[in-house]
């Protein structure tokens, strides 16, 4: 199955530091398996985890030592120096041991660990043989699992597997694990555990979760352990389903609670009893038929989910996307469909919202703080500042809102055509749809041409005694500034940019000096073709605006300090850094003398936040072809598992045709002996024919005698009877 690790024949572990080890590591102590030279264990211990290391190489550990003392030993993946469930993570990456040696790796992995164990596994190997050793030795599979292997794990055959376990806790034994995916090994449980996974990115933080899916437990403890959820509900009819994942899934994961009902028909009454507007998503995962009764189900739950919140299900593809999504449209709007093409699996997956756009349900904030009554939100006093206030995270806060285009194009479509062309929605409206239009590769001309109308009608009047709509207006004045510039009006572009850096922001908020210092900056930069001394003197008005933003009370940026805003500083961090930009432009101005032709190019890359794109766009341009390698390693593998399944086939029906080819050479032979006997046969029947012809001529000549015979006997009687005739009238008396 594996070669042999238990030499380590790499100078350190290939495990991903950079990448999602981090999310299993805890806040205990970590072991890394194999460390080679420590590079693994020194990331760890930089980011303030309890990392050590064993390798059985002396040398190594040897130069391990010398930089960190007490943390790192001799040993084997067999036999590690350290006490029992010492280690909230293990990790290990390489080869594995042979298959006679697996029971004791899974062995000291177990004693070893208190949690969990991270296996980067190369060659490759049977998954479904090491997870069964790993389950013989009370681990289960981590949650999220599937996270960092993907659906590939539904093959059996694998290459470079990540395999992450989670130990069975003590008290775990007593309830039978038949229903439980993590400790499944069928194709089914996987899919099930997927569809969970593939829910993650739906989730928002502090949501509220009903679960009326087809699990056991297991599907909680993936939402719970991937995101950032307030609660989950889980509801099912089976009691020992539901006695089960109380046993198993309720410790440690606060909000997470299960149900008994006592029976399927009980759901409906499970949703009259809970309140309107009570949760953010409901699952209905993993039902392998769907009737009336489901269907009733399914628009009974629309009543507890709040507006801009998510309806996550599965629905078999026998009954077809086009009765679905009309069966879904009027309660509510699609935002993702997508078709399993696993034989195992064939279903639809579903993603429909409520929509956001009503006025009758009272706007309550969970996402940016979960208190009831939040200190210092008059910044964000969704309710009072907007017609539709729950699209503020259905549509506009990045990170939050929805992803799909045509979702959005709906709700922006819905808004924009509104009466109230001067609203609040209507301005966060045009921004979001602004920025997807001058963002594109080759934006269309005559979206561009509408927008800039729009926004141009939008921020004709200044807005009075409406802090949102100070807020919208700034934005759409900055977002005007930049399609012009787009445009190449650059007359234009540095008049509306004045008007931005005109307005007072701190009648909104700090956070709005952003566009403010942004635009100065701009303008200095638009300044530099005529008027060096006026292109100084925004960018010194820029740091004036940067000092004036900091000039207000902490709380203005972060909130309340015991739940502080997510965003408040990291906005205040990137005024700083829009400051350190003006500066550093103020700095290679300073002597007129030595400006140099990449002048410009030098402000913008000066910014962090322009490296960061940067990277961040280079990091998307190798994470996608990354996707395509992956892809074509995917096609090729699967092209190669073609090949061999034909070269089987080929195989086996050219054996097929060896064991034909010999039965019609036996059938050939005897039909040659057949000939020959036929031939002989023929040959005798000729002689005898011609022996009967010679017989027949004989017979003719002798009937032709007989016949010569007969004409003269007929004539000697014929003379005989005259004769007598003769005689008797000779005798007759006269």
């Amino acid at each position: 199955m594996s070669q042999n690790t238990s030499s380590n024949k790499e100078s350190s572990p290939r495990v991903d530091w950079n990448g999602t080890v981090y999310r299993y590591c805890g806040t205990g102590p970590v072991l890394v398996l194999n460390c080679g030279e420590g590079s693994g264990v020194r990331e760890l211990l930089k980011r303030g985890y309890q990392a050590y290391g064993i390798d059985p190489s002396s040398e190594k550990i040897e130069y391990c030592r010398s930089l960190n003392e007490e943390r790192f030993q001799i040993g084997t993946v067999f036999d590690v120096p350290y006490a029992d469930d010492f280690f909230e993570l293990v990790i290990f990456s390489g080869f594995l041991p042979e298959d006679e040696q697996l029971a004791a790796f899974f062995s000291e992995l177990q004693r070893l660990s208190s949690k969990n164990v991270y296996l980067r596994i190369s060659g490759n190997i049977d998954h479904m043989t090491v997870e069964k050793m790993a389950f013989a030795h009370r681990f289960k599979r981590h949650p999220l699992f599937l996270l960092e292997f993907g659906r590939e794990l539904v093959h059996k055959t694998v290459n470079d597997a990540v395999l992450v376990f989670e130990k069975v806790a003590s008290d775990e034994g007593s309830v039978s694990f038949h229903y439980d995916e993590l400790i499944q090994l069928s194709h089914e449980a996987v899919e099930r555990l997927h569809q969970y996974t593939s829910s993650l990115k739906y989730i928002k933080p502090n949501d509220y979760i009903l679960d009326l899916s087809y699990s056991q437990g297991a599907g909680a403890a993936v939402l719970w352990e991937g995101t950032s959820c307030s609660n989950i509900v889980g509801v099912s009819s089976d009691c020992g389903r539901v006695r089960y994942a109380k046993q198993t899934y309720e410790a440690g994961r606060e909000g997470v609670e299960f149900k008994h009902i006592e029976d399927a028909a009980g759901i409906s009454s499970i949703i009259n009893d809970l309140s309107q507007h009570e949760f953010d998503v409901v699952l209905l995962l993993g039902y392998e038929e769907v009737d009336e009764a489901w269907w009733d189900t399914f628009k009974l739950i629309k009543h507890v989910i709040r507006p801009g919140g998510r309806v996550l299900c599965t629905i078999p593809q026998s009954i077809g996307v086009e009765a679905i999504l009309s069966y879904l449209t009027p309660d509510y709007m699609i935002e993702h469909w997508n078709k399993s093409n696993h034989t195992e699996a064939a279903y639809y997956f579903i993603v429909g919202m409520v929509s956001p756009l009503t006025e009758d349900v009272p706007y309550e904030e969970r996402v940016l703080w979960t208190q009831h009554r939040y200190p210092h939100d008059f910044h964000h006093s969704f309710q009072s500042a907007y017609k539709y206030p729950w699209i503020q995270h259905a549509l506009v806060t990045m990170g939050v809102r929805t992803e799909a285009k045509e979702l959005r194009e709906e709700l922006l479509k819905s808004i924009i055509n509104d009466e109230d062309t001067q609203g609040t929605d209507y301005g966060a409206a045009l921004c979001v749809q602004g920025y997807q239009v001058i963002m594109a590769e080759n934006p269309d001309p005559s979206e561009l041409n509408l927008l800039i109308k729009r926004l141009s009608h939008y921020t004709m009047d200044v807005p009075l005694n409406n802090k949102m709509k100070v807020r919208w207006h700034i934005s759409c004045l900055f977002l005007l500034g930049q399609c012009y510039l787009l445009k190449g009006n650059f007359n234009m572009a540095f008049q509306t940019l004045m008007r931005c850096l005109k307005h007072d922001f701190l009648s909104y908020s700090p956070h709005l000096g952003t566009k403010i210092v942004q635009s100065s900056i701009q303008l200095g930069i638009l300044s530099l073709y005529n008027d060096m001394n006026k292109a100084r003197s925004l960018w010194l008005e820029a740091l004036e605006k940067v000092q004036k933003a900091f000039s207000v009370p902490w709380e203005e940026w972060y909130g309340h300090r015991e739940e502080p805003l997510t965003f408040g500083l990291r906005e205040a961090s990137h005024l700083l850094e829009l400051g350190s930009q003006a500066a550093y432009a103020l700095w290679l101005t300073a002597d007129p003398n030595r400006i140099r032709s990449n002048l410009i190019q030098q402000i913008y890359e000066f910014s962090s936040s322009y490296q960061t794109t940067k990277i961040v766009l280079n990091n998307r341009q190798l994470h996608n072809q990354t996707a395509e390698l992956k892809d074509w390693i995917q096609e090729l593998s699967d092209s190669k598992s073609w090949i061999e399944d034909q070269w089987k086939q080929a195989i086996g029906q050219n054996n097929e045709l060896e064991i034909q080819l010999s039965e019609l050479k036996e059938w050939v032979q005897e039909l040659e002996l057949g000939k020959n006997w036929v031939e002989s046969k023929l040959e005798e029947t000729k002689v005898i024919v011609m022996q009967k012809d010679e017989i027949i001529k004989e017979l003719k000549t002798y009937i032709e005698e007989l016949n010569v015979g007969r004409a003269w006997n007929e004539n000697k009687i014929k003379e005989l009877e005259q004769r007598l005739l003769d005689i008797e009238n000779e005798n007759k008396p006269s």
